[in-house]
Parts: structure tokens; sequence; C-alpha cells
């Protein structure tokens, strides 16, 4: 019994065991499966430009928490909730100091503390934003006199702490991050910033990150920030909101989805014309700025709300594409703008007239790059136009616009800029308005599939080896659809191979004295002109300017064209100005003083190889920047592919180590091996393209292949054995029917092959056989003679053969088959194995009962 329940056991055992650790791991791998990141910390992509309210240009400082509960509850009763307005932010003027825990509170205008009125504003169905600094201190106490917490407030050294009070402890979704303290620091944008992201990441929520510090900051914020201001504070007039326009009018390919440039806090409702304001709603949804209202909403008059509160315009800020729109006519003081919408199926066009009288202002479908029959609907009247053929005109008031929605045959054109410098492909999304794609075409000719571009999903991806091969300038492309649906494209093709203009490329810090740094455009957006040469390519600044690149050690040269802007003020001898080029902390470059009136340019050469700082200067020239605008035209990098000569190298190093001191090789074949090696050893100083090592390798990879061995000559072969079996073989003779007549032929036949052979053999093995053969047929040779005494014998052994037949069936009829014995063997073996296997169980039963 006992063994009995061991054996049970250890069978329970074995089953078990294997199934419960099968159902662990499988318990485990569906634990990670099944688990999310429910903290992620990207800002949404999707996001569209932020709707609120905030507080700063209304009330500046003076502002408290009922103030700001009444803000929210107008936001929810006035229809700017439903409209999409979500935010209430309130901005500098609610700090009280910082605990022993240095945790930050409220002043006594919030007596129950900034949590409570996050609470309030959430439970309007609103979210919430609140204002920092990135420095030690803050704005209101430098600017505004703001008695409460006068040395600090700002984030500088509490920033971690900070973010989360303000996003975990107190509930905020808006962070608005500004710059006083930090400029009275002299902190770096770039850095501070970028920290400040990741603490905000570090609360695990995600937020609306707004970067102030007054001027567009560079390429690296589109990383860093949901939005970012381009200038400094907004005024309530028509000449601040112009200047703004222009200074965020080159700054278009910086917006998108998810991030853009922030135009400043709205003026409507604050005092400026019906028409004013209408203008600046329509140009601040139309550019893709956030729309952040900065009225006192409790004063707020019908017609404001009914600015506010447009829905059709709103929805052109809001498209889900992102664009910001762009100036596509600039006549004067009269303007088109346009931004695609409703994935690139429609636009929207601004007519927006800058000047102080009533102005026609037309456009035309061909500047917009629409064709055939246009739709029109005004969206501030909400009236359909009807079609137009070529072009559309409005009376558009002094200082007002006409906004328009268009819709054509055929969604807007896309225009893309393509530099030589590299080869990389085009992605292009098909804006099919649910039509089927067909085909693209090149003018008349179609483009191949496969080979000049692919279709993925929703769009179409040029290959870089066909867009490379386009001619210079603008080449227009079409992709065609079903029921005649058809996308224009446009691909500007510009550069020179291995040239990397500045303006495409992003800058770590860049500064203008006035305005701001502009690319392949003045200030203003009008051409980059030097004397009377205008440039596709370039960078505008006004002194005192630095621009400051991080080359990465990638490029060669640097090249650019220097000079005074072409654009001069009342006094052309204003503009005195000198340039600067330095490279890792050295100056390479001085163009001397360079003034107003002087029209001529310099040419800047510098080589940067191995550089990792190119910093580009311009100086006031010693008095002062007035007018000092000042151009880096056609400013480029250059950097020539570098070559890998490795493999070159690898092969040069088994070609040496070939060695002919054995006499291998023969002595032609090895010498040219020696040649080949000593002009690779020169190609590797001299090679400048990859054709270049490909020809390289390929000829020493040749030399190496054609090496010939020095081989034996084959030894002379001794025939004269044969030679004499085949005279002895001759002298055979059958006159006298001495052999029977079969042999004899078939000596004959031997002696014609032996013959054969002497002119043919060439090895010791074919002569053996060839002497064999012949050998064995004079062997063979029978008398004629002994054949009948043969046949006799012939005879009487088959009679003895089938007499041994018959006796061996007789003996198989008494005897078994082995075959059949070895299983009667293997049967009474098995009987046996069966008796004894009873018997010991019948032993071991009775020992243990």
């Amino acid at each position: 019994m006992n063994l009995r329940r061991i054996f049970l056991l250890v069978t329970m055992f074995m089953l078990l065991v294997p199934n419960y650790l099968t159902n662990v791991n499988l318990h485990a791998a569906e634990t990670v499966d099944t688990s999310t990141n429910t903290n992620d910390k990207n800002y949404p992509a999707d996001r569209t430009p932020t709707m609120g309210w905030s507080s700063w240009n209304a009330f500046h400082i003076d502002i408290n928490e009922d103030l700001i509960k009444e803000m929210a509850d107008i936001m929810e009763s006035s229809g700017l909730k439903d409209a999409g307005y979500e935010y209430v932010n309130v901005d500098d003027g609610y700090f009280g100091g910082r605990d022993e825990n240095d945790v930050l509170y409220a002043n006594e205008k919030f007596p129950s503390g900034m949590k409570s009125l996050a609470d309030y504003i959430h439970s309007k169905g609103l979210k919430a934003g609140i204002y920092t600094d990135a420095g030690i201190t803050r704005c209101a106490p430098i600017y505004d006199n703001d008695p409460y917490f006068p040395e600090g407030g700002g984030s500088y050294g509490y920033r971690q702490l900070d973010f989360n009070t303000f996003i975990n402890d107190w509930g905020y979704d808006f962070v608005k991050v500004d710059w006083c303290g930090a400029e009275l620091m002299d902190l770096d944008p770039q850095t501070e910033y970028t920290s400040i992201k990741e603490n905000i990441e570090a609360t695990g929520k995600d937020v609306v990150y707004e970067v102030c510090n007054w001027t567009f900051p560079g390429e690296w914020v589109t990383d860093v920030a949901s939005h970012w201001r381009i200038s400094g504070d907004i005024r309530p007039n028509f000449g601040s909101i112009t200047h703004i326009i222009d200074l965020n009018a080159g700054l278009a390919e910086y917006a998108g989805p998810g991030h853009y440039n922030h135009m400043d806090m709205l003026q409507v409702g604050n005092g400026m014309s019906y028409e004013e304001d209408k203008s600046h709603f329509s140009m601040w949804s139309i550019m893709a700025s956030p729309l952040l209202l900065g009225n006192d909403l409790r004063e707020m008059s019908e017609e404001t709300l009914s600015i506010l509160t447009n829905e059709e315009v709103i929805a052109v800020n809001q498209d889900p594409l992102g664009i910001q729109g762009e100036r596509i006519v600039k006549n004067g003081e009269k303007e088109v703008w346009l931004k695609p919408i409703e994935n690139y199926t429609s636009g929207a066009v601004a007519l927006f007239n800058r000047s102080n009288t009533e102005a026609e202002i037309t456009v035309n479908w061909d500047d917009i790059g629409l064709e055939g029959n246009v739709s029109v609907r005004d969206i501030w009247e909400h009236e359909d136009k009807g079609e137009f053929s070529d072009s559309y005109t409005a009376t558009v008031p002094a200082h007002g616009i006409v906004m328009l929605k268009v819709k054509g045959d055929a969604p807007f054109e896309e225009k893309i800029s393509y530099s030589r410098s590299e080869v990389a492909d085009v992605t292009i999304d098909l804006k099919s308005d649910g039509n089927e794609f067909v085909s693209i075409l090149n003018g008349d000719q179609q483009l191949v599939e496969g080979e000049d571009y692919l279709v993925e999903d929703n769009q179409v991806i040029l290959k870089g080896e066909y867009v490379i091969s386009l001619p210079d300038g603008k080449n227009d492309l079409t992709i065609k659809f079903s029921n005649n649906w058809n996308q224009k494209l446009e691909i500007d093709i510009y550069g020179e191979p291995y040239t990397y203009y500045l303006s495409d490329l992003p800058w770590e810090s860049a500064t203008s004295g006035w305005g701001q740094v502009t690319l392949d455009k003045g200030f203003g957006d009008y051409d980059l002109s030097l004397n009377g040469i205008v440039y596709e390519k370039g960078i505008w600044v006004n002194s005192n300017s630095e621009i400051v690149y991080d080359l990465q050690d990638k490029y060669q040269t640097f090249k650019a064209i220097v000079g005074n802007d072409d654009y001069k003020g009342e006094d052309p001898g204003n503009g005195t100005i000198t340039f600067e080029v330095w490279t890792d902390g050295v100056k390479q470059f001085d163009s001397g003083l360079m003034e107003g009136e002087d029209t001529n340019t310099k040419d800047v050469v510098v080589d940067v190889e191995g550089v990792n700082e190119l910093k580009l200067v311009v100086t006031d020239g010693g008095d002062n920047n007035w007018w000092d605008r000042a151009i880096w035209a056609d400013a480029k990098l250059i950097a020539e592919p570098k070559i890998d000569l490795s493999s070159l190298e690898t092969l040069l190093e088994e070609a040496a180590t070939i060695s002919n001191d054995d006499g291998t090789y023969t002595e032609d074949t090895y010498n040219a091996l020696q040649t080949a090696i000593a002009d690779a050893r020169e190609a590797l100083e001299t090679i400048e393209t990859e054709a270049d090592l490909t020809d390289a390798k390929a000829a020493l990879q040749r030399a190496i292949d054609n090496l010939e061995e020095v081989t034996e000559p084959d030894p002379v072969l001794d025939t004269t054995e044969l030679e004499k079996l085949l005279e002895k073989a001759n002298a055979v003779s059958n006159e006298d029917g001495t052999y029977t007549k079969g042999s004899y032929e078939a000596l004959q036949t031997a002696i014609v092959k032996a013959n054969s052979d002497l002119d043919q053999i060439e090895t010791e093995e074919e002569l053996v056989a060839s002497l064999n053969s012949l050998q064995a047929a004079m062997n063979g040779l029978k008398k004629a003679d002994d054949d009948l005494t043969e046949n006799d014998s012939e005879d009487n052994a088959s009679e003895n053969e089938e007499h041994q037949d018959n006796d061996a069936t007789d003996d198989t009829n008494g005897e078994l088959p082995n075959t059949a014995t070895s299983m009667y063997n293997w049967i009474i073996a098995g009987i046996l194995l069966l008796i004894v296997g009873l018997g010991t169980t019948l032993f071991v039963r009775r020992r243990y009962n």
C-alpha cells in the first residue's frame, strides 16, 4: 500500500505542476499585454488652437476671486462656452507668498485659495489656467508695482514643486510661463523652457503649456510648447494689431496641429471700432492663433459678442489641419490671405484693407491655386454669393475685412519647396474628397507607380530620386482621382547639391535689436534686396543681432553676401553696421563698417571644417541701431559628402598580405597586383566621389582575382610498352583459322583502339587502361579446336543444374524455412516469460498478505 500511495502521489505531482506553471506564465503574459500607460506625456498632435478667456488685458493685477468666478459664470451663460471657449485663465496678480514648505499660496484677494477657484471653474464645465514665470520673480512686481510677494513668485528654484502644486494639487489645466524674472537673470530661453516641459511631464497630466518670452523663440519651441508668444504685449489699437500680423507673417511653417504661434490675447471689445474688431478676430482666426479673450465680459456688448461667437469664423480657426494662413497678395495696403481648410478641399480667404479709406479688393483664383467655377460664401454675412469663374471682388471698409469660404473643382494647390542639398522622399496627403486615386501627371507625362512614387494608405510618397531629377524652379504635378477631381501640387526645386541654406536650418538662439529675425523675407514680408538684387534665400536682422547655429562638425564652408538692406529710412545715411562671423569662439570674418549710403556688398567665405558653433553677429557700428537693417543674403553651408574609405583600406590590407616568395603566382599577374596596390594607395588621397571609390575598389579586386598560379608541366608518358604490345598483337595472324572467329575479331578491335589511344592518352591511368584492354583481347584468343569441347561441357553442365533444381524442390517439401523457425522460437520465448511473470506476481502477493 505504501508503494502504491507513493506511486499515485508522484503521478499527481507530475501532472499538476506543469499545468500550474503554464497557468502562471499565461497570467504574467496577460498582465503585461493588458497594462496601459495612463500617464501620456505627449501633447495631443490634433489639438486645435486654444480658446478661452484671460484676465491680463482687461484687469492686469486688479483681480480677485469673485471677479474670476464672475467671468466663469458669464462664459457659461453668454454662449461663449458653447462657442468653444473653454479656459478661464488667472494671469499675474494672485501670488501671496510661500509657506514653511515653500509651497505657493494666494494673496488675501483669493480667500478660498487657488484650488477652490479651479474647482469652481470646473463646476461650470470649463477648464482653469494659471500663471508663473521662469525666473525667481515675475512681471507684476517689476512693471506693475504689485505689493504682494514682490521678491518672488517665479518658479526658478522651485520648478517641480510649483508645477506639482499648480497641476496636481490645485488642478489647473493650462500654465502660462512668463519671462520677466528670467530676463533679469539672463537665463537661456531654450534651456529653461525645455526644462519646464520636463517638469510638466513629470506631473503625469496633459496640460496646455504657453511659452511667453515676447518673441518667436526659435524652431526648438515647436517640440516644447502648445503655443508660444511671438510679440510683446498687444495694445487695443489698429497699429498694434497690424504690427503683430506682420511679425507672424513669416512664421507659418512653425504652426501646425498641437503647436501654434500665439499672437497674444484678443483686444476685441476693448475700444477699437467694429470693423477693426472684426479684422482683429478674423486675422487671429485665419493665422491659427489661440483665441484667448481679453475683455471685461461684464461690459461686453451684443456687437462684441456677435464677433466672438461667429461660428463660421471660429471654424476657420479650429480647422483640424492646423494650417496658419499666409499672405498671398500684398498690393500696398490691400492684402489677400489664404488658409486651406477641410482637408484642402475648401479655403478661407481674407480680403484685408489696412488703409484709412474704403477699397475694392480682388482675389484671383490663379493667385490662390483654384481654377474653374468657384463657389463663394461670405462668412461674416453668412451668405452664399454664388459661383465665379476667374475672381471675386468685394468692397472692404477702412481697417476692415471681408472673409470668404471658397471651394473650387479641385483641392487647393499644395506648394512644397525642395532643396537639392539631399535626396529625400516627399510625402503628400491625398485630398480625395471621397474619390478614388487614379494616377499622377507631370504635364502630359504619367509617373510610374513603384518607380517614381508609392501609394500608402491615404498618402502618396514621391521618391527622392524622382523629385531631384526635376528641373530648377516650379514644377506642377497633378494627382488625378475619379469623377474629374484633381489635386494640384507645386514643387519648387532650388539650391545646389550638398548646399544647406541657413534659413532652412534651426538655430540655437537668435536675437534682433529691433523687430525679429526673419527668414527669406525682410521685416514686414518684403523682398530681401541688396544693391537692387533680390535674393530668394537669406536672413534679415536689425542690429544688434546674434544668431547661433550648432553645426555638429557636418559642414566644410560657410558662404553669404552681406550688406545694408535696400529698404532705407528717411535719412539714407542711417544704417551703420558691421558683420562678423565667429566659429567656436574665434572671429573669422569682419566686414568693417558698412554705412547706409554705401551700396557695396561683401562676400563671406569661411572654412567651417570641424566647427561646432557658428555665430553670425551684426553690430550697430558704434552709434545706435536706427535703420540698421542688415541682410545675410544667400547664407548657406556647404557639406560635401564624406567618402567612407574603410572598405578600400580593408581590401588594400588583404592585397598587401599576398606574397610570391615561393613563386606561387606567375610573374605577370603578381606584378599587375603590385601596380594595382600602388594605384589604390594613391586613390586614397584623391578620391572625391562614391563613383571614384567604386572604381578604385573594382580595379584592385580585379588584380586579386586575376592572379594565376604557376603550374607544373604534364609528365611525358612512356608508351613503349603499349607500342611493343601493339607490335606483338599485329603479328598475330588467323589465315590458317587457328583462332575462333569471335576472339580474333575482338583482338582486331582492341588493336584499332590501342592505336587511337597512342595519339590521345594524357595520363598514366589512361595508358594502363589501354594496355590492359589490349592484353585482355590477346589473352582472350581461343583456338578453333577447343570450341567443340567447350560446347559439350556446357551441355553436361546444363543437365546437372536441372537435376539439382529438382532435388532442391523435394527438400523444401520436408523442411520449414528459417523465417518460420525464428517465429516459433519467439512464440515459445513469450510463453515462458508470461509464465515467469505470473509466478512472480503470485509470490509477491502471498508474501505481503
